[in-house]
């Protein structure tokens, strides 16, 4: 039973969607994107990758509302996935102690024991307030009728999506918010629960995608540099970087699609066990590539060489840079997932929440 309720589709696209995310590393803060010759056929490839990676947080995001929304809420999980944004934390402070002693401080070990209050991982600090309200957001969900959450689904794309890249109105902050994080769990609750893009042919999703990416590249490498006439009346900015945003239509687009086209596919058996081995890590792969260390010390201007080379170098370089760290990450959870079991971090979990739901149940009794 399980077999069948479990949409490989999505989880391999999950996997995906990691290995994007550590090309955006790669090519933000290597240094590919800011120093190669603007307009060079480097400067231009490397726009490229960027914007057909830049999905990676939106379809991440979409994931979690398609195959949570309609799951018990389970905050002992919650507290589990503190536990491993500490335990990668921490042992990246460590290590980095020792390779270079004076970029850390006792107060970097106290951020990574409190990750949410210090925001050490930005997504895991919007995604732990979205799991505090998920279960109101899961209740309207269901309990809205399908016409409704359809007519929801077209407002998201046309107001909060398409205006939210030209005002800051919504004060979505370029997509890296909690309300950016909930717009997007409720667009893969729907997309579920409505069945969004059924009537769709491949070709035509196919096709969708790559028209979206193609107006999002022209508009970068050929686009205007700013609107000022508009700005003086209203509080809008539009220029070359519009559409290369988490709240873009284009990039928010191009998730959807991947989500509808990836959660027909079909797995064979033998895919199937190497996509559940890996799915179950992508998370680690996000914690050990996007902590402030990695970003600012390991990866700045670490591929600055490639400025001058070839597009083809440039792609195999990072395309076997990407590959090899999510193996290596995946790897390395499968290490802590043993270590968890040893220590038995899951029964802890447990312990706790049944302590805060003890207070928390004293507390509302007095309300």
């Amino acid at each position: 039973m399980k077999e069948k309720s479990r949409n490989y589709g999505i989880d391999l696209l999950r996997i995906i969607a990691m290995l994007c995310v550590v090309i955006l590393h790669a090519m933000n803060s290597g240094g590919l994107l800011f120093y190669t010759i603007k307009d060079s056929s480097q400067y231009k490839f490397a726009w490229l990758i960027e914007i057909i990676a830049f999905c990676a947080v939106d379809v991440f995001a979409i994931i979690s509302g398609y195959v949570m929304w309609n799951k018990k809420t389970n905050y002992k999980k919650l507290i589990n996935l503190w536990f491993q944004v500490v335990f990668y934390s921490l042992i990246i402070t460590f290590v980095t102690s020792f390779i270079y002693p004076n970029s850390v401080y006792k107060s970097d070990y106290i951020k990574s024991v409190f990750p949410v209050i210090n925001k050490t991982y930005w997504y895991f600090t919007a995604y732990f307030g979205l799991f505090i309200i998920k279960p109101f957001i899961d209740k309207g969900i269901q309990d809205i009728n399908e016409k409704t959450l359809k007519k929801i689904f077209i407002i998201i794309l046309v107001i909060f999506s398409l205006f939210g890249i030209i005002t800051k109105g919504f004060e979505l902050n370029n997509g890296y918010s909690i309300i950016w994080l909930i717009i997007l769990y409720i667009t893969g609750a729907i997309i579920n629960k409505c069945n969004i893009g059924s009537k769709l042919k491949n070709i035509h999703i196919l096709l969708g995608i790559i028209i979206l990416i193609t107006i999002t590249y022209l508009f970068k490498i050929f686009g205007f540099d700013t609107i000022n006439t508009i700005k003086k009346s209203f509080d809008i900015v539009i220029n070359k970087d519009t559409l290369i945003n988490y709240v873009s239509p284009t990039i928010f687009g191009i998730a959807i699609l991947l989500i509808i086209g990836l959660s027909r596919l079909e797995i064979n058996n033998k895919s199937k066990k190497i996509i559940e081995f890996a799915s179950s890590s992508t998370f680690a792969i996000y914690l050990l590539n996007s902590h402030r260390f990695v970003d600012e010390i390991y990866m700045k201007k670490r591929f600055t060489y490639l400025i001058d080379d070839s597009i083809f170098t440039i792609f195999i370089t990072i395309i076997g840079y990407a590959i090899i760290f999510v193996i290596l990450a995946i790897l390395i959870d499968k290490i802590r997932i043993y270590l968890f079991k040893k220590l038995k971090i899951d029964n802890f979990s447990n312990w706790i929440y049944l302590k805060i739901n003890i207070l928390i149940n004293k507390i509302s009794t007095k309300l």
